[in-house]
């Protein structure tokens, strides 16, 4: 019997108080910056169309993801970080069957982006009423 298994003592007080090793913190860093580069992509609507084109947005694990996303970006903790608040926006309506049907359909990318850039001319002034 091999003892290939057996844990270092090192190894043994990272699990008894939790702390995570150097290859969980960096794992965790990979995961925490792609997944807020993906929220802060879905801020382009170009972006959208293109995973509607790619058929992304029908796939039944593709739409889990974004509950996934939507259920950790939303909190405060982790929405602090995003710049771009159009992509939290999207994403809540990604959760939507008709937002994401409607997705690249004939306009649907102008029209976004026309009220995008409607919102960001008016936001100011609305708010100071």
């Amino acid at each position: 019997m091999s003892n290939d298994l057996a844990l270092s003592p090192e190894d043994n007080d990272q699990m008894m108080t939790g702390t995570p090793t150097q290859a969980e913190r960096e794992a965790n860093q990979l995961r925490f910056s792609t997944e807020l580069e993906f929220v802060s992509a879905l801020s382009s609507p170009a972006y959208l169309v293109s995973l509607a084109q790619r058929g992304f947005l029908q796939q039944p694990r593709f739409v889990r993801y974004l509950h996934y996303l939507a259920q950790h970006w939303r909190t405060q903790a982790y929405a602090r970080f995003v710049r771009y608040p159009a992509g939290l926006t999207m994403l809540e309506n990604l959760l939507e069957e008709e937002f994401r049907g409607a997705v690249g359909s004939e306009g649907w990318e102008e029209m976004v982006r026309n009220k995008m850039i409607g919102h960001w001319a008016t936001w100011r002034t609305a708010s100071a009423s």
